[in-house]
């Protein structure tokens, strides 16, 4: 799982603070409130670190408001987007243990997950209710508990009718807090479970920092969704630890990969062997006009690189790959 030593030599000088997700939003919203932290490349929307602090405090002042406890479960059933990126970080700063679905889950996968996760409300994008519909009535029906379903679209900025939110004292968060709830793809039988506290997530997000001297200045392009571990930790945590920024489209697409790396000046990419398979067979990016001379390296794991697809694509592109490999366990470490 790491050393606690880990956190003592960070670039970012984050020594000596709390190692909660909740630290770092409010150290960065405090240090650095309009730096970018989020980009939504479909809407143009920028969520700074000033407005992921109170997008968070507003989720877990509703969250808390409407029952929900410390400690308990939420579920998201999400393409990548601006909510789901809020929600998954404002879910854990509210001190709740969020839950991401995998959103390949066949019926009887979902419905295991949702019983033994102890989800109390799961957020879900339009597209994946109907879904959902069948497990939740399952297990309404079983008489075990009543799950709350909340549709929404990833790409809204508000999600919640009243802007009013009664100013709700938020509850302590612990180091040794469970945060995420994660399962594995149950190819080879039922989904088992982990569980990562705060202090996990924020060594796996330091670990990725430190491997790669990431700081303030750095972007990454998210292309991965955000239910494994890469898209968790490596893309979306590691940022937040080091203050940095990721664009996250709704999926990979080769078409406007190198696009939105160009456009939005990515100093790093975080890819798959497939995504980069899929690139292999694309335009080289300088030869339709595109600058990625920001792009200091590519960070490929979560499957074995061959070493032919590793040097191809550095012939091609220009630019180094780093591989690694991504453990739930771990936190992408």
């Amino acid at each position: 799982m790491g050393t606690v030593h880990q956190a003592e030599r960070h670039p970012s000088g984050t020594s000596g603070g709390a190692l909660t997700i909740r630290h770092f939003v409010d150290r960065w919203a405090d240090e650095t409130p309009q730096a970018p932290w989020l980009i939504a490349p479909e809407t143009g929307a920028v969520m700074t670190y000033a407005k992921l602090q109170e997008h968070c405090r507003e989720l877990a002042r509703v969250l808390l408001m409407n029952g929900l406890s410390p400690g308990e479960t939420v579920s998201l059933m999400m393409h990548d987007g601006y909510q789901t990126a809020r929600l998954l970080v404002g879910i854990m700063y509210a001190g709740l243990r969020v839950q991401p679905v995998d959103l390949m889950s066949q019926p009887a996968q979902l419905k295991h997950v949702l019983e033994h996760s102890d989800t109390r409300l799961v957020f879900c994008a339009h597209e994946f209710v109907d879904r959902l519909r069948v497990p939740l009535e399952q297990i309404t029906a079983s008489g075990e508990r009543d799950i709350a379903l909340f549709p929404l679209n990833p790409d809204q900025i508000d999600i919640f009718d009243d802007p009013y939110i009664a100013h709700v004292p938020l509850p302590p968060v612990a180091e040794s807090d469970e945060a995420l709830l994660m399962y594995t793809s149950g190819t080879s039988g039922v989904p088992t479970a982990v569980v990562q506290t705060h202090r996990a997530l924020v060594c796996g997000g330091m670990s990725t920092s430190d491997a790669h001297a990431l700081g303030a200045t750095d972007r990454v392009l998210c292309a991965l969704p955000l239910d494994p571990v890469n898209g968790q930790i490596v893309t979306t945590v590691a940022p937040l630890v080091h203050g940095g920024s990721v664009v996250m489209p709704h999926r990979f697409s080769a078409s406007s990969f190198w696009q939105l790396a160009a456009s939005h000046h990515c100093t790093w990419i975080n890819v798959v062997p497939a995504i980069i398979d899929s690139l292999l067979d694309g335009p080289q990016p300088r030869a339709i006009g595109l600058d990625v001379s920001a792009i200091r390296f590519c960070r490929c794991a979560s499957a074995p690189l061959s070493p032919e697809q590793h040097r191809a694509f550095e012939a091609k592109f220009g630019i180094g790959v780093i591989e690694a490999t991504d453990l739930n366990e771990g936190c992408g470490r």
